[in-house]
């Protein structure tokens, strides 16, 4: 991908990791707000978040990673048990307030 000189001049690193950051914190609130679907949309956020990918860039795991998440308090906070067995709805409808903090950017 051939990149716009002026482009790349213009714009900082911040402005391109803080646009990395806030598409991953959209990745992760999009999940959150999954969990409160029912039937495929719930199993396939459920599966997001259990799973043990650390590759894929957009994977639960690299997300956390890079944005500073500890996974298994997340989870935790989520009411989700490794098996996935456990999951508290009236968490998940809290969280998104409680996580406003983490926003891009937000230091």
């Amino acid at each position: 991908m051939k990149v716009d000189r002026f482009w790349l001049e213009e714009t900082t690193l911040n402005e391109v990791i803080r646009s990395e950051n806030d598409l991953m914190l959209g990745i992760l609130l999009n999940a959150l707000y999954d969990l409160l679907k029912k039937g495929r949309e719930r199993r396939l956020a459920l599966d997001y978040f259990l799973s043990k990918d650390e590759d894929w860039p957009f994977s639960f795991n690299f997300v956390c990673k890079h944005l500073g998440i500890n996974r298994m308090e997340f989870l935790k906070t989520l009411g989700i048990t490794e098996c996935g067995q456990k999951l508290d709805i009236k968490k998940i409808k809290k969280l998104p307030k409680s996580i406003m903090p983490l926003k891009a950017g937000c230091n």
